[in-house]
C-alpha cells in the first residue's frame, strides 16, 4: 500500500483515489504521518478487508468505515483517543476489536451493527459510552466494561441478541434509556452500589433475565424491567425511591418482590400482568397502599 495513493492533507486522511479502490485488497496500514482520519474517508469501501490504524492517528472520524462490508481485521494501536459516530457502523464481517487503554470517546452507533462482532472490552478512560454504540451486534455475547466508565447511553447495547454476560465496574453510576432493551439472552445481572438509576426501558424484554441484583439503584425507569419473563423473584433496596409505570409489567413469573419503606412513587402499571405476584413490604408503607389499591397480595416485612 503506498502512501501517495491516500488523500492526506496538513495530517488528516481524508480520502482515497477513486479509480484505486481494489488496491485495499490485502489491507491498508495508516501511515504513521497521519493524525486523524476524516469523516466518511474509506465509507462503503467494499474491497477493504484489513486496517491497521497506528497510535499516531489520535481521531476517525464519523462514518470513516461505515459500510466496509468486508472489513475483517481492525488493529487500533494505543494513543487513539477518539472513535466517531457510525465509525465502524454496519462492518459485518468484523469479529473482534481490541479497544486501547488510550480511548476516551466512542461516539454515537461507532460500531452499530456490526454482526460478527463476538466480545468486546471497554477501556475505563470512556467515562460515557454514546448511545447506540453496539445497538444489534447480533452476536455479540460478551461485554466488559474496565473500571471508570461511568454510564451507558440510550440503546447502548439494544437487540444484542446473543448476549450473555455483562462485567459492570464499580465506577458505574446510570444505565441509560434501553440500554440493553431486547438483550434475549442475558440472564444475570449484577450490579456495583455505585449504579444510582435505571433508565427507561433499560432490560426491557431480557426474556431469560432470571438474576437481578441492585444494591443501591435510588430510582427504576419505566418500564425498565417490562417482560422479563424468566424474572421470579427480585430484592429491591433500601434507598429505593421510585419505581416508574410498568417498570415489572409482563415479567408473568414473578413471584415474589420486597420493595422498601422509602419507595415513595409507583407508577401506573408497574406490575400489570404479574398474575402470580406477592408484594413483600413494611407495613404501612407506600408499597402497601399500592397493593391494596390495585388488589395484589401484600405480606407485611420488617
Amino acid at each position: 500500500m503506498m502512501e501517495h495513493r491516500l488523500n492526506i492533507s496538513a495530517g488528516i486522511l481524508t480520502g482515497y483515489e477513486v479509480d484505486s479502490d481494489s488496491i485495499f485488497r490485502g489491507g491498508v496500514s495508516i501511515p504513521y504521518s497521519v493524525a486523524a482520519i476524516g469523516d466518511a474517508a474509506f465509507q462503503s469501501c467494499a474491497s477493504l478487508t484489513s486496517i491497521a490504524i497506528p497510535g499516531s492517528t489520535r481521531c476517525i472520524g464519523d462514518l470513516a468505515f461505515e459500510y466496509c462490508e468486508n472489513l475483517k481485521t481492525l488493529a487500533l494501536w494505543d494513543g487513539i483517543a477518539s472513535i466517531g459516530s457510525h465509525a465502524f457502523a454496519h462492518c459485518d464481517r468484523l469479529k473482534k476489536v481490541e479497544l486501547p487503554k488510550s480511548l476516551t470517546y466512542i461516539g454515537e452507533g461507532a460500531f452499530f451493527g456490526c454482526e460478527g462482532l463476538s466480545s468486546v472490552s471497554i477501556p475505563g478512560g470512556v467515562r460515557a459510552l454514546s448511545s447506540d454504540a453496539f445497538s444489534l451486534c447480533g452476536n455479540l455475547a460478551s461485554v466488559t466494561m474496565q473500571e471508570g466508565v461511568a454510564s451507558i447511553g440510550e440503546r447502548a447495547f439494544e437487540g444484542c441478541k446473543n448476549l450473555e454476560y455483562v462485567k459492570f465496574p464499580n465506577t458505574m453510576t446510570a444505565i441509560g434509556e434501553s440500554a440493553f432493551e431486547g438483550c434475549k439472552n442475558l440472564e444475570n445481572l449484577i450490579l456495583s452500589r455505585s449504579v444510582a438509576s435505571i433508565g427507561e426501558g433499560a432490560f426491557r424484554d431480557c426474556k431469560n433475565l432470571a438474576v437481578v441484583f441492585l444494591p443501591a439503584v435510588k430510582t427504576i425507569g419505566a418500564g425498565a424491567f417490562e417482560s422479563c419473563k424468566n424474572l421470579e423473584t427480585i430484592k429491591l433496596p433500601e434507598g429505593l425511591t421510585s419505581i416508574g409505570d410498568y417498570a415489572f409489567s409482563s415479567c408473568k413469573h414473578l413471584e415474589t418482590i420486597t420493595i422498601p419503606g422509602t419507595v415513595t412513587f409507583i407508577g401506573d402499571g408497574a406490575f400489570d400482568d404479574c398474575e402470580k405476584l406477592t408484594i413483600h413490604a413494611p407495613a404501612g408503607s407506600f408499597a402497601e397502599r399500592f397493593a391494596g389499591i390495585n388488589g395484589i397480595p401484600f405480606i407485611a416485612e420488617g
